[in-house]
């Protein structure tokens, strides 16, 4: 076959298509296309006598534009390798022509590295330079000035407990911002060594911020501060404002049929136990008192024949002077922790045991007082996932439940304690307590458990009262959404249940933080805000919900055994007033303003 081959007209087009070519992966490649090339670019250099703890003079070199139409050009930063014109920190240059161009970048942060490429681009494309880095300096208070501040203004009308106030940061002093925020003080000229109240993320502009924990009807002085490596700095005038008047206990803002109340932690008149503080928390806050009196509380269980309660019985005596309610915490509990080593170790025959389970319920009620004590919580835990907890009672045996539909058998032990109970404190009211799982699904098993237990015991005529527990310790997830932590819907769910069947609810151990090891630093400010909003949520959610009680895990952080680092509880290691606090009075005030 013979073919003919006309070349005329191709060969322009091979020999043009023969003059293009493209990199092969990297975009600063250059592109030639008829003669016209993505731009050339030379060094980042840095001018060192320039270069302080947040600024730095730069040079960025253009070759050549490449004989295409030239698009932008610039120089892009960061702290991150290779940024790019994407990159939020980037600074557009004209590079009409080839030659040297100077930037100033500033706000940098200090002994911090960066990362430098300048870039062009033409119609051909875009090349970046060889990537440099520098690091910035120390900061130094020789480098800058001192942080200028504006005056404090009240947002609006003061509150009870608190004050919204609104300032400016004008200047940062040409150094990092280490704090800002206000200063308060009952005197005149507050410094840092008064209440500071900071804002999370210091920067030059406005800001606002609640100051809380104030005491209701009393004058307050307000300046606002900044600081900088080179110092501190305050407002030049100060603010003045007056809290209302209220009375700021905890007992005094709630509705009164609502009992609230606190954990007593160590005995009265103690070296150890800060009796100053502890006994004005409680005279001043609380309308009811718990007092711990299960086996091993306080040693008070030393042999069978022993049982020391004196300092429980100098509690009771205490509230009882001051008309504080007291609530006898537990006579019973099932965990082995929960008893000396004697009561464990013992081979109980079932006559011996029946009749130590008198003894130790009628002893604890003589010994603490008798009907000084209004309330007892006789038996507490009982239930584990469902099944009861087998320990020493229940070798008692079991019994029938009185509710429909149930086919677990009930340890009789527990009918049993509250008979006795009902024998040697004919007055006084009764409390079936078990642990935390008001926070969880209405299908847990230890709820649905527990719910039976408690129906059966009211069938018998043995109680009317509930104590739920609420140790809401949670990880740094949940902590982190105060308003929303574990699901404070589901706690409604389970009150309205039991006031349906016609009980009495007591969240009877209160406790709310993220858990923390020793090791771990204490809380910051923002940790304390969100703790002192989950407080808040929890309160108003207890309380819409029609709890008829409320008492907190303990009077400080750090002196409960349980989770001493947690920092949980409403009052510091000192026993002084946190945010959690405000939190929960805020909550009441809301709840009962009629009470105030």
């Amino acid at each position: 076959m013979k073919i003919n081959l006309n070349l005329r007209g191709f060969l322009p087009v091979l020999v043009i298509g023969c003059m293009v070519f493209h990199a092969c992966s990297d975009d600063t490649e250059e592109e030639v296309i008829s003669g016209m090339t993505t731009p050339k670019l030379g060094a980042v250099v840095m001018d060192e006598s320039t270069l302080t703890h947040n600024t730095v003079t730069l040079s960025a070199e253009l070759l050549d534009w490449g004989g295409a139409e030239a698009n932008s050009s610039g120089i892009c930063w960061g702290t991150v390798a290779n940024p790019s014109v994407e990159s939020p920190t980037k600074e557009k240059i004209s590079m009409n022509e080839p030659g040297v161009y100077k930037i100033v970048i500033k706000e940098l942060l200090p002994e911090t590295q960066y990362y430098v490429r300048s870039w062009a681009r033409n119609t051909r494309g875009l090349v970046y330079s060889d990537q440099f880095t520098f690091t910035t300096k120390a900061e130094s208070p020789e480098m800058m000035d001192y942080v200028e501040v504006g005056e404090p203004q009240l947002i609006d009308e003061p509150g009870k407990v608190a004050a919204n106030l609104k300032s400016e940061i004008i200047s940062n002093g040409g150094g990092t911002l280490k704090r800002a925020g206000f200063v308060v003080s009952e005197n005149s000229q507050p410094t840092i060594e008064d209440k500071v109240y900071e804002v999370s993320n210091p920067k030059i502009g406005n800001f606002e911020l609640s100051v809380t924990s104030l005491l209701s009807g009393t004058t307050y002085y307000v300046r606002t501060f900044g600081e900088n490596a080179k110092g501190i700095v305050y407002s030049d005038t100060e603010l003045t404002f007056s809290t209302q008047e209220a009375d700021m206990s905890l007992k005094a803002n709630c509705g009164k049929s609502l009992l609230i109340g606190g954990t007593a932690e160590v005995p009265l008149y103690t070296s150890d136990c800060l009796s100053d503080k502890a006994e004005k928390i409680i005279e001043r806050e609380y309308n009811v008192l718990q007092i711990p009196c299960y086996p091993s509380a306080w040693n008070s269980w030393e042999t069978q024949e022993i049982m020391n309660l004196d300092a429980q019985r100098q509690y009771v005596d205490w509230c009882h002077e001051r008309n504080i309610k007291t609530i006898g915490h537990f006579m019973l509990g099932t965990n082995s922790a929960y008893y000396p080593e004697w009561f464990n170790a013992k081979a109980w025959t079932k006559e011996e045991l029946e009749t130590e389970l008198e003894n130790r319920i009628k002893t604890v009620i003589e010994k603490m007082g008798g009907d000084k004590v209004d309330m007892w919580t006789v038996v507490n835990e009982a239930i584990d996932k469902g099944n009861y907890v087998v320990c020493k009672w229940t070798a008692l045996g079991t019994e029938a439940p009185l509710v429909s539909g149930s086919k677990t058998e009930i340890p009789v032990y527990i009918s049993k304690a509250f008979e006795y109970a009902h024998k040697y404190a004919p007055s006084a009211e009764l409390i079936l307590s078990e642990r935390t799982f008001i926070m969880s699904m209405q299908t847990d098993k230890t709820c649905v458990a527990f719910r039976q237990l408690a129906e059966h015991l009211k069938a018998k005529g043995l109680i009317s009262t509930v104590g739920l527990q609420l140790h809401q310790v949670q990880a740094q997830g949940g902590f982190d959404n105060p308003e929303g932590m574990a699901g404070w819907n589901q706690l409604p769910n389970h009150v309205k249940w039991f006031k349906d069947k016609g009980f009495k609810v007591l969240i009877n151990e209160v406790t709310i933080s993220k858990s923390k090891k020793e090791s771990d630093p204490t809380f910051t400010a923002a940790d304390l805000e969100k703790q002192k909003r989950a407080y808040k949520k929890f309160v108003a959610t207890a309380v819409d919900a029609g709890v008829d009680g409320i008492l907190f895990w303990g009077l400080g952080d750090g002196w409960n055994t349980y989770r001493p680092y947690d920092e949980a509880q409403l009052y510091n290691h000192n026993r002084d007033r946190k945010p959690a606090f405000d939190g929960v009075l805020e909550a009441l005030m809301e709840r009962f303003p009629s009470e105030q």
